[in-house]
């Protein structure tokens, strides 16, 4: 598998509560997971990353994007399908919806 990205999506606090790995092939294809927090529990970097990045090998979401996307782009086509999608949890629909309005800076991780 092609080197995965992580990126974490926060709250209107600043909080994190998702992780996004995901990527980016040069035939435009872009796979991606996504783990988000359960409220009760506290925000782990790591287990979300590891979660995020376990379902992206085992059952990774596609979508397609032009060849010339950057990683930013990529990101905002990826918030895009969740923001819409009604099976996402509605706290990681929302996180993706502030996202897209307030282009918070990125904070991807290599």
């Amino acid at each position: 598998m092609t080197k995965h990205q992580i990126f974490y999506l926060r709250d209107r606090n600043g909080q994190p509560v998702g992780c996004l790995a995901y990527v980016h092939f040069n035939d435009g294809q872009v796979d991606y997971q996504l783990s988000f927090l359960n409220p009760r529990d506290k925000f782990n970097r790591e287990v979300a990353r590891t979660i995020a990045i376990g379902r992206l090998i085992e059952t990774p979401l596609t979508i397609n994007v032009r060849k010339s996307h950057s990683r930013h782009d990529s990101i905002r086509s990826i918030l895009n399908v969740v923001r819409k999608d009604s099976s996402i949890p509605s706290r990681a629909r929302r996180a993706a919806s502030l996202w897209l309005r307030s282009e918070i800076p990125l904070t991807i991780d290599q």
